[in-house]
């Protein structure tokens, strides 16, 4: 219908909304574009809509004038992409404590599993704590950090795998943390990297192994 009415030269606007969530939903729903654009003349299309989230006329025009119909495309799926991010990233609260439901020493939640994109904050409830990650205990690719001391930090993950992160001052306690974002591909990596890294733990030695059981 869709092919049929731009052939005709009518203009047509894509609403999408409300977005059905569910384990692919960003995938089904950039196919269910990219198929679209195969089938329609992109010059009537006029604008488009993913929940909340709107692109006006002007960006269609512009688009529509900078590129042509093949780049138009991939511009398009670039930016249902970019913002399918921002519709479905969230931010995770992650307190330091000198004494949690784990013991002494924790991150509370200590293993998370979340979504590329979205964001952990590092909250310094206690005093003399940061969140570094580890090295060899990331995914490839993925943004190190190490926070300040005594300090909030926030980062965003971006790529998928398991990722393994400390206190630095009281990573001999095993204060230590694990999430997964999307998958665990990187896992047994990590596990074979850990078995060196519990040695340097003074306390807590069977914790790591814990976390990883959880993800």
């Amino acid at each position: 219908s869709l092919k049929q009415l731009t052939s005709l030269g009518w203009k047509i606007g894509l609403r999408f909304d409300p977005l059905i969530y569910n384990n692919n939903w960003k995938i089904s729903y950039k196919e269910l574009m990219r198929t679209i654009l195969d089938e329609i003349n992109t010059n009537y299309l006029h604008s488009v809509s993913f929940g909340s989230l709107r692109f006006p006329k002007q960006i269609f025009n512009t688009i529509n004038n900078m590129y042509n119909t093949c780049m138009i495309k991939h511009v398009y799926i670039l930016l249902f992409t970019f913002f399918s991010v921002l519709l479905s990233s969230e931010e995770h609260i992650v307190k330091m404590l000198n004494s949690g439901k784990e013991g002494m020493m924790v991150f509370e939640p200590a293993v998370l599993s979340i979504q590329k994109g979205d964001t952990v904050k590092f909250v310094a409830t206690d005093v003399s704590h940061n969140s570094a990650s580890i090295e060899g205990m990331i995914p490839e690719g993925a943004e190190p950090w190490t926070g300040a001391l005594s300090q909030d930090v926030t980062v965003t993950l971006t790529e998928e795998g398991v990722y393994v992160y400390q206190c630095t001052p009281h990573n001999m306690m095993a204060m230590i943390g694990v999430i997964k974002v999307e998958s665990k591909g990187n896992l047994d990596q990590i596990k074979q990297n850990a078995e060196a890294y519990k040695k340097t733990f003074l306390m807590n030695q069977e914790r790591l192994d814990n976390y990883l059981s959880q993800i």
